[in-house]
């Protein structure tokens, strides 16, 4: 990390060339709050566990919920625990900001926005959880929630462009929220790659000598980093759908960090956006990579799949749930490092780019000739567009209807026969 670093200048008045972040790495605080959020999350891990085998019909009622499709006899509502963990440690930022003294009144007020919007993720994912809400019903709450947090701090990142951080903020956040449930199939495999885009933030929180972002995402991490040992094979516990959705929706408010970061270091609004997505992007191609692959097989975008890339390479190349997490971090990690070395050495957009068609190019490589069924799109022009073009169908419904004759023509069905013994004949 400090090679990278050492390829600018950082400089603070109060600490002197990298002085700041040299001094939260050292701080004894930091790794004391990281233990505290390890150990609370972990504990909460463990409360659920006690409840899946305690007597006390209502505490199971409320907390209880068996893993569908587990073939550990997993548990759900670890999003929960993880949330929790989570929200105790913004918390703890919001309530004692001396003890980083890095915290500013806007940075609380962000924290406060986030965990507003964040109550409803945790609310739709609860009762998805519990009752398996419609996939509707959960594309409502993704997109109250988002909508929710671009309102509220829009206005923060930019007194005039906050039209337009607005729109971004929807349209990314909403994408990486959904994006980050998709990544959610295997043990193991959000922890991990929640661990490489958390480690990205920190690595871009201390390039831009931005403490809060190091703080924050070091403090996320201790939370994920509990889950390993209930979600290692074989799995004891699921995120569910409060989980990966949280997950998603906290890198939300680090990216919001990175672009107060990047614009105090007088990079331009649209630099400054760019550079606060980078991270994002593993998420929104996922997204649209499942969109396209469905539509290609003349679905619906929003029924699911198992043709994911971890669930190819878990159920056609023969590698367990830990060894595909395992797999699609480093993949992860290595075009993320690529991307951040090629951003530093060139320009963020370009970088972007790269980052997004390398994701993307995988993702096509290894599961391209899965995806093939025998109900698939011809791709021409004119296939996409006859795809595309609503069809002139119109749906009666029986009530308007009095009564309705068929009448069977004797001479065309005749006609037909003998064309069809003619062509038998030929």
């Amino acid at each position: 990390m400090f090679y990278f670093l050492s390829l600018r200048p950082i400089s603070n008045e109060k600490y002197g060339d990298g002085g700041l972040i040299l001094d939260i790495f050292s701080n004894p605080n930091l790794y004391k709050a990281m233990g505290g959020s390890f150990v609370l999350t972990s504990g909460l891990f463990s409360v659920l566990l006690l409840i899946s085998r305690s007597q006390n019909q209502l505490l199971k009622r409320l907390f209880y919920v068996p893993a569908r499709k587990s073939k550990s006899n997993a548990i759900q509502l670890g999003g929960l625990a993880l949330g929790a963990g989570i929200y105790a440690s913004l918390l703890f930022c919001k309530f004692f900001p001396e003890f980083f003294n890095v915290f500013n009144a806007k940075d609380i007020r962000l924290i406060e926005y986030f965990l507003i919007a964040g109550a409803l993720i945790n609310l739709y994912g609860y009762l998805d959880d519990k009752i398996e809400l419609r996939p509707i019903v959960k594309l409502m709450g993704q997109v109250s929630s988002v909508v929710l947090y671009a309102t509220l701090c829009s206005h923060l990142l930019s007194m005039h462009h906050n039209q337009i951080v607005f729109i971004i903020i929807c349209f990314w956040g909403l994408g990486v929220v959904n994006g980050s449930n998709l990544l959610d199939g295997l043990d193991t495999l959000t922890l991990k790659l929640g661990m490489v885009s958390y480690g990205t933030f920190m690595f871009l929180g201390a390039y831009h000598n931005s403490p809060k972002i190091v703080i924050c995402s070091a403090l996320f991490m201790s939370c994920l980093g509990a889950f390993y040992f209930f979600n290692r094979e074989p799995a004891k516990i699921h995120l569910g759908e409060i989980g990966g959705s949280l997950v998603g929706f906290s890198t939300l408010l680090l990216s919001s960090f990175l672009w107060q970061a990047v614009r105090a270091d007088n990079f331009s609004p649209v630099r400054s956006g760019v550079l606060a997505i980078i991270p994002l992007t593993l998420p929104m191609v996922e997204l649209g990579v499942s969109f396209l692959r469905r539509v290609y097989n003349k679905k619906s975008p929003f029924k699911g799949d198992q043709l994911h890339i971890h669930h190819i390479l878990n159920r056609e190349y023969g590698f367990t749930p830990s060894s595909v997490g395992t797999i699609m971090a480093l993949g992860y990690l290595i075009t993320m490092a690529g991307t951040l070395y090629l951003q530093i050495l060139t320009h963020p957009y370009l970088a972007l780019v790269a980052l997004i068609v390398a994701q993307t190019g995988i993702c096509f490589l290894i599961g391209k000739k899965y995806w093939n069924s025998e109900d698939t799109i011809t791709i021409t022009p004119r296939s996409i567009i006859n795809f595309l073009r609503k069809k002139d169908v119109t749906i009666i419904e029986s009530g308007q209807i009095d009564s309705f004759q068929l009448t069977i023509l004797k001479e065309e069905i005749e006609k037909a026969e003998q064309e069809e013994d003619d062509s038998e004949a030929a």
